[in-house]
């Protein structure tokens, strides 16, 4: 970018004038004494705005940060056909703000695409004193610095290392080309902005202010895992369907930088991260570790609750040690901390997914690294415990233990399968060995340097040399070549070398090294013959296309050669050349890897010259497959709300297949098994498929398979948690700070008898009714209860009366609330019709008090309803862990209880446990047990059933550790009977 002062046409003028009158006149003459005010010289800030380049986008300097140039901001101007603009600053200090550009629908173009104007606005951000390019680098980066207190520069160096690319590509013009990594920057920004669009549009279709939106969408975008979007986008280079893939991969990052109105305080955007994308929890270890959240990569930005989020505490290990107790399935949360002044709320908890057990044994070491390279391998130390004698290994799957003496500690150069070596806390003192840490990777004997390859081809007239492969190495990329002084790994074999010279021995190719496993270098073989540059020879096309699906390669043609017999191909790399019969050209439905496509410009094809540099593929083609099979053996897991499948061959990730819901709209999938909302689906409303890949020769989806088993939403154990509890009206549709008083109320007459009182009263033949349009509907419950669904019904008479849209919010004191469910344009088409909701898991917690905010109606002056139920699901909660507790082996005695009595005991079971057996015995009359994990059971729900008398037998083989409920009941009455839970171990 160029900062400089200069001349306004102004300043010019008015020196001109002075001059004139100094030579006219050598008297003064008061008449032409100078009046005229100093003028500032303007300060000249120019640069470019890209994605591709954005022609017609607005740009200024954001002088009240609002992301919009408006009034305010001054002078603001469009950019050219080359994303170029100039803007004149009047005396403002830029290091104090952002030069912003403004993509304005039906207007700006993205020569990118250069017929058709974008369709959705977005904006794009970079310091005013560093904005010579404006991109959605810089954005993210922006945002980055804003959210981590750090300088601009700072800033792009964390950016560098979550993308792994050097910070000075940020700093570069990505679409001119002049690098070989910039088609990759180039697809990853066009990503990112169709993420910017998307979000934007769909927080503004939610009722978000724009100006709002643009503030939390530039911040979101920085918590992105750009480094799995970058994967994502960099299989899209050389591809001709990039734009509409890039489309349907921007689908699955919209809903991350998506706005919501609970994230709007006052004048201020306050985002709230997610939650990081997955957890790892190992209970041998007492370990719950998580993935970082965008650029939020020191434990110290994190959080943690040990009791479902009702407390907090700052993280200072990660993984973080849970210590020696025993924690339910989402006892255990991980979340970004909250920072007002970065303008950031507390992030969505991670929770955890396994329960933590109780263990008398140490705890194991968190995880074991392999160096199988060096022969070497390092592991974590179980906290608090940090000496190295204390610990020992083996490397024969636990048969055998030795000390450790170093960290990292060094073996012998041997093979050694997964989870053969292991690594605890050897005993010491009174205290048991430790529980054990197992390795996840081998170890392999140091392999052999490999012998050198054969040259089998070179071809000076075509600028390519090839190679036999070597046993066992049989992709391009596992060999590399010694190319003007420097070893790189080869793109494509056979290989262009361009139009050069070479001296004959100068050109090198071997196998290269593995650093994974220590093998050296291969033995090297030199290219023995010389390459030489021909004059007047065509430089290369550019801009290759591979669409595998519809199997054609295209180029842009060069100047001077624009009809196809200029043209030749290449299948192999280069070795055998043909004409072309049309552009694209057609490639036949074979395998042929990045490189083997080629085209060039024929000899002689304008006046005299020889045949043209080679374009190759940089995607590779596929053979187009059959439709894909249907996935197969659906598991419907009715109680965990989840759905499985067995993947389809050659498709065995998740994010291979999509998923459609009670014939929604197709949507990726994250995960196998699926979790679903906890509703009601018949058999058939569950689909999976293989989705259409639009850069493969996958261009159909695959067969569906759909759920052969219903999915019933819970409905035990539920109460109507309001009923003859108290219900406060406040009135919004006039005055929103206006409390509800009956003295000033002018319909008292209505208010006997259709009150607030009738909300709850259960009964749908009363009514409350209101002359407003608009009112919240305050509950304050007698205790703390966890709403998972709620239902509305309707009056007796006028629909245009009936509630059409509210925000359900839930607060543990009164004052700050958080959104549960918000619902627009709700149809009520009978009367006394009851429609009920369902809250989405993630968003339910355990509440006190609960309001519908701001429930409007559909388009009368009067607003009514006949009621409101909350539903509380009250899970079985275990007994405490001082009641009723049983330990292995040890009999409870005596135990006696009445008719249909119940009582309840648990047993916890460790990890390296083998079978669980609970019996009973002695005493007289008949009682039955019942087990169940990690709930209370009931007679419908357990694992084991009933014998007549007292002597019961339950015994579990396929189970997993964790907390057992037994419920002791009593078919008759029964008495002096004894119950014994025993495990073994393994």
């Amino acid at each position: 970018m160029k900062f400089g002062n200069t001349s306004s046409p102004l300043i010019l003028t008015l020196l001109a004038s002075s001059l004139l009158v100094a030579c006219n006149d050598s008297g003064s003459d008061p008449k032409l004494a100078s009046t005229a005010k100093p003028v500032t010289p303007k300060t000249a800030v120019s640069g470019v705005a890209l994605d591709g380049y954005l022609n017609n986008a607005k740009v200024c300097i954001d002088i009240n940060r609002d992301l919009s140039c408006d009034s305010a901001d001054g002078e603001s101007v469009f950019t050219n056909e080359k994303g170029q603009y100039t803007l004149l600053s009047d005396g403002v200090d830029l290091s104090q703000y952002a030069v912003i550009v403004e993509v304005i629908p039906q207007k700006t173009i993205d020569m990118d695409t250069p017929n058709a104007t974008l369709d959705r606005a977005y904006v794009l951000s970079a310091p005013a004193d560093s904005a010579s390019l404006i991109t959605p680098y810089t954005t993210v980066i922006s945002a980055i610095a804003s959210q981590q207190g750090l300088d601009y520069n700072a800033a792009k160096v964390v950016m560098s290392k979550q993308l792994g690319v050097d910070a000075s590509a940020f700093e570069r013009d990505y679409v001119a080309k002049d690098h070989a990594d910039d088609p990759k920057l180039h697809l990853l920004a066009q990503s990112l902005t169709r993420i910017m669009q998307k979000g934007e549009q769909a927080s503004v279709e939610d009722g978000v202010a724009r100006l709002d939106v643009r503030k939390g969408v530039t911040a979101k975008l920085a918590l992105l895992d750009l480094a799995s979007l970058k994967t994502k986008t960099d299989k899209l280079v050389g591809t001709a369907n990039d734009r509409n893939a890039i489309d349907k991969i921007a689908d699955d990052y919209v809903a991350d930088v998506t706005v919501s109105t609970e994230e709007v305080v006052g004048n201020e955007v306050l985002i709230i991260p997610p939650a990081p994308d997955s957890n790892s929890i190992k209970d041998a270890a007492d370990t719950f570790d998580w993935s970082w959240v965008g650029h939020f990569r020191d434990k110290t930005d994190y959080e943690y609750s040990v009791d479902k989020g009702q407390t907090w505490q700052p993280v200072t290990a990660k993984p973080l040690s849970v210590g020696k107790k025993a924690y339910a399935i989402g006892d255990v949360q991980v979340r970004t901390k909250g920072n007002a002044n970065k303008k950031l709320k507390a992030g969505k908890p991670s929770l955890s997914t396994q329960a933590f057990t109780l263990t008398l044994n140490p705890a194991a070491p968190n995880s074991i690294s392999v160096d199988d390279a060096n022969n070497t391998f390092d592991w974590d130390f179980v906290a608090t415990i940090e000496e190295l004698t204390r610990y020992e290994y083996s490397l024969d799957s636990g048969a055998t233990w030795q000390t450790i003496e170093h960290k990292p500690q060094s073996i012998h150069d041997i093979d050694l399968a997964v989870g053969a070596l292991q690594v605890r806390l050897a005993e010491f003192g009174n205290s048991s060995a430790g529980l054990v840490a197992r390795s996840t990777q081998a170890f392999s004997v140091t392999p052999d340097s490999p012998s050198g390859p054969r040259i089998n081809v070179v071809d000076d007239n075509n600028d390519i040399f090839g190679w036999d492969l070597v046993d066992g190495f049989v992709k391009a990329s596992d060999y590399e070549v010694y190319l003007n002084g420097t070893w790189e790994t080869a793109s494509a074999n056979p290989l262009s070398v361009g139009n050069n010279d070479y001296s004959a021995n100068s050109i090198k190719v071997r196998v290269a090294a593995d650093a994974n496993n220590g093998r050296p270098a291969g033995a090297e073989t030199k290219v023995t013959t010389a390459f030489t540059k021909l004059q007047d020879k065509p430089v290369a096309p550019t801009n290759g296309k591979v669409d595998d699906a519809n199997n054609l390669f295209d180029w842009d043609n060069l100047t001077g050669f624009v009809d196809v017999a200029d043209y030749q191909i290449s299948l192999d790399g280069g070795v055998v050349w043909n004409a072309i019969a049309n552009k694209p050209a057609s490639i036949p439905d074979d395998e042929y890897a990045a490189g083997k496509v080629c085209v060039r410009v024929t000899e002689n094809a304008q006046d005299r010259h020889p045949v043209g540099d080679s374009l190759c593929s940089l995607a590779k083609f596929t053979e187009t497959p059959a439709t894909p099979l249907a996935p197969t053996a659906p598991v419907t897991d009715d109680s965990a709300s989840t759905f499985a499948w067995t993947w389809v061959e050659d498709f065995d990730n998740a994010s291979d297949y999509e998923i459609s819901i009670q014939g929604s709209e197709w949507k990726s999938v994250t995960a196998n098994p699926i979790v679903l909302a906890e509703l009601n689906y018949a058999i058939g409303q569950i689909q999976v498929r293989v989705a259409q890949n639009l850069t493969s020769g996958n261009n159909l989806a695959g067969a569906v398979l759909s759920n052969r088993q219903a999915f019933t939403q819970v409905a035990r154990d539920y109460r109507d948690v309001l009923r003859q509890n108290g219900v406060d009206v406040r009135w919004l549709g006039i005055d929103p700070d206006y409390s509800f008083d009956l003295d000033d109320y002018e319909h008292l007459d209505d208010l006997c008898d259709q009150s607030a009182q009738k909300i709850v009263d259960d009964n749908s033949s009363t009514k409350f009714l209101l002359f407003t349009n608009k009112v919240t509907i305050n509950f304050t419950l007698p205790d703390t209860a966890i709403i998972d669904k709620y239902s509305i019904v309707s009056a007796e008479d006028y629909h245009e009366r009936d509630p059409l849209q509210w925000t359900l919010e839930a607060s543990t004191d009164g004052i700050s609330w958080q959104e549960l469910d918000a619902r627009k344009d709700q149809d009520f088409t009978e009367y006394f019709q009851s429609n009920e909701y369902v809250i989405d898991k993630a968003q339910r917690g355990d509440y006190r008090y609960y309001r519908f905010l701001e429930l409007t109606n559909n388009s009368s002056d009067i607003i009514q309803l006949a009621d409101i139920k909350l539903w509380a699901y009250e899970p079985l909660v275990a007994p405490s862990n001082d009641i009723n507790r049983l330990e292995n082996g040890i009999a409870e005695y005596p135990i006696s209880g009445a008719r249909c009595s119940k009582t309840y005991y648990y047993i916890d079971v460790p990890v390296n446990a083998a079978e669980l057996t609970v019996t009973t015995g002695g005493g007289t009359g008949d009682v039955d047990i019942y087990v169940l994990f990690n709930e209370l059971p009931t007679q419908s729900d357990s694992d084991c059933g009933e014998n007549e008398g007292t002597d019961e037998v339950c015994s579990l083989h396929d189970f997993k550790a964790g907390r057992y409920q037994i419920l002791m009941r009593g078919y008759t009455a029964y008495d002096d009977v004894s119950l014994t839970a025993t495990y073994k171990i393994n």
